[in-house]
């Protein structure tokens, strides 16, 4: 019998539709059904449909998902800033190529036009005329002279951590250097044709013409690779070795003077004081 409560406040069409819903005979859902829906009630966990879509299990209000994969990102992106940052300042040169004397005559040039005394120079070209003459100084590290009839490929500064090799080439002419009696703290090669020569702290020179190169060794040590099929060949300060371009085993002979005082020089003027 029904309860006239229900009713009050009713349409018309509410009423008939209430009164023939309460004359609906009741079903009763299979055990397993009513087991499965018991356990999500109690659980939280939705029970599954059997519609064969995978469901996502989640503990609801938790948001440890969410909040686990914005600090994965920000994370991720504040590392990422580090190894920039890392890697720019560490491929920042410590030191700058500035040209320290030029000697006047036609045909001195570098890759950015004439050189002048004081002028920061960079990666490229350099050569001198038949009898011009200029000085470069990395720092307080390394001072280079270029005698006439020479020309080199310069290679960038040496970064401060990270671009600690570089080669210098010399493809014709007379280029000597000094460290000061100092190591280098990084890795020079003056590279030929026939010859890589790896500086360490010394006074050297190294000459090339088109059929040898001659490395002269004034003070401290070199490291001298063939590129002519011959075996390396160590030698003292004092002498210089002859790497020809046929492949014939190098040669040392003592020291010519002419290159004796050039050397001289080079050492006895040092490294020069240029601003960092």
């Amino acid at each position: 019998m029904s309860d006239e409560r229900q009713y009050r406040g009713k349409g018309g069409d509410e009423r008939r539709a209430l009164e023939a819903l309460e004359q609906t005979p009741r079903t009763e859902a299979p055990p397993d059904v009513r087991a499965r829906a018991l356990r999500a009630f109690v659980t939280g966990v939705p029970a599954e449909t059997g519609s064969g879509i995978p469901r996502t299990e989640s503990r609801p209000g938790s948001g440890a998902g969410p909040r686990r994969l914005t600090l994965a990102v920000f994370g991720g992106a504040a590392a990422l800033a580090a190894l920039l940052a890392v890697y720019v300042v560490g491929h920042q040169p410590r030191a700058a190529w500035m040209v320290t004397e030029v000697v006047e005559g036609p045909g001195v040039r570098i890759a950015a036009g004439e050189p002048e005394p004081g002028e920061e120079v960079f990666a490229g070209t350099m050569a001198t005329g038949d009898s011009s003459e200029f000085e470069i100084q990395l720092g307080d590290l390394l001072r280079l002279r270029l005698l006439p009839g020479s020309a080199i490929e310069l290679p960038p500064s040496p970064g401060r951590w990270f671009g600690r090799e570089r080669t210098l080439h010399l493809t014709a002419g007379e280029v000597f250097g000094t460290t000061g009696g100092r190591p280098l703290d990084f890795t020079l090669r003056v590279e030929t044709p026939e010859a890589a020569v790896t500086l360490t702290g010394t006074t050297f020179a190294v000459l090339r013409d088109d059929d040898v190169t001659c490395i002269c060794l004034f003070e401290g040590s070199l490291h001298v690779e063939p590129k002519t099929g011959a075996d390396p060949v160590p030698f003292a300060p004092g002498h210089r070795m002859l790497v020809y371009r046929d492949g014939r085993a190098p040669q040392i002979d003592p020291l010519p003077a002419r290159e004796r005082m050039k050397l001289g020089m080079m050492r006895d003027a040092g490294i020069l004081d240029v601003p960092q």
